[in-house]
């Protein structure tokens, strides 16, 4: 959670705000244990944005779904 001013900030007003270490493996975790598909949204930090294709292979896991777009 980013707080700012006293409020919390999420989404796009936020920025790429980095995933604490082991998230990504304990989510897929989560989800493979319940049967919930993993959605990752890479439009603002993929495609190379962060040294990788895709923001998520810095942890060695992978997403069920993802979203990509074209930013300008």
């Amino acid at each position: 959670m980013l707080l700012v001013d006293g409020r919390v900030v999420v989404g796009a007003a936020a920025g790429n705000i980095a995933p604490v270490p082991g998230y990504f493996p304990a989510i897929r975790r989560v989800c493979d244990k319940y049967g919930v598909l993993l959605v990752l949204d890479e439009i603002m930090c993929g495609m190379g944005r962060t040294g990788k294709m895709h923001a998520w292979e810095w942890e060695g896991t992978s997403p069920g779904f993802l979203t990509l777009d074209i930013i300008d």
